[in-house]
C-alpha cells in the first residue's frame, strides 16, 4: 500500500494516476487530500517530458554520445572491429549504418566502428617488403597498409615482430 502511495518522479503516485485521489495509508493524511480530483493531462505530460529529457541528458553525458560526421561513398576507412582497411560503398537505410568493402568482402558496420582514413591509398598492385630487425624475417605488406598503420593511433606503438604476428593471424591484410 505504501509503495502505491509513494510519489513518482512526476510528483504523482501510481494510485493517484489510477484512481484520481490519494489513498488512505497507515501514515496520517489530511481528509482534504483524500478527496477525488483529476490530474490534468497537460501537467502530467510536461513533467514526464522534463523527466525523460533529464534522463537522456544524463545518459548521453555518461556514455559519451555524440553525432559523428557522415561518410561519403568511396571514402577510405579503418574498420576497427575487423582491423582492416576498406572503402565505403553506400549508406544503408538503417540509422548510422554503412556498407564497406574490404578486399572481396562487404561488411555492414555502424558509423562508430568506422574511422575515416585520408592517407590510405587503395592500390593493391603496389607492394613493399619490410625487414624486421628483431627476427630477420621479411614482412610483406602493401604500401597503403604501412601508411595506415603509421597514422592509426592504436597501431603506432607496435614493433615489427608484433606486426608480423598480426599478419600471421590475418588481423592485418597481407
Amino acid at each position: 500500500m505504501a509503495y502505491r502511495a509513494t510519489p513518482l518522479e512526476n510528483g504523482f503516485s501510481s494510485s493517484e494516476l489510477l484512481m484520481g485521489r490519494r489513498i488512505n495509508i497507515t501514515l496520517p493524511v489530511a481528509k482534504t487530500q483524500l478527496q477525488p480530483y483529476s490530474v490534468t493531462k497537460k501537467v502530467l505530460e510536461a513533467k514526464e517530458e522534463r523527466r525523460i529529457e533529464g534522463q537522456k541528458t544524463n545518459y548521453d553525458k555518461h556514455h559519451g554520445v555524440r553525432n559523428l560526421d557522415e561518410l561519403d561513398p568511396d571514402q577510405n576507412v579503418w574498420i576497427t572491429d575487423r582491423r582492416v582497411t576498406g572503402k565505403v560503398l553506400q549508406k544503408t537505410p538503417y540509422p548510422r549504418s554503412y556498407l564497406v568493402q574490404s578486399g572481396r568482402r562487404v561488411y555492414r558496420r555502424n558509423r562508430k566502428r568506422l574511422i575515416p582514413s585520408p592517407d590510405f591509398i587503395q592500390n593493391l598492385s603496389q607492394r613493399t617488403t619490410l625487414m624486421s630487425r628483431d627476427t630477420n624475417t621479411l614482412l610483406p605488406m602493401p604500401i597503403q597498409d604501412v601508411r595506415l598503420l603509421c597514422h592509426h593511433p592504436s597501431l603506432q606503438r607496435l614493433t615489427l615482430k608484433e606486426l608480423a604476428h598480426l599478419q600471421k593471424h590475418r588481423l592485418i591484410p597481407m
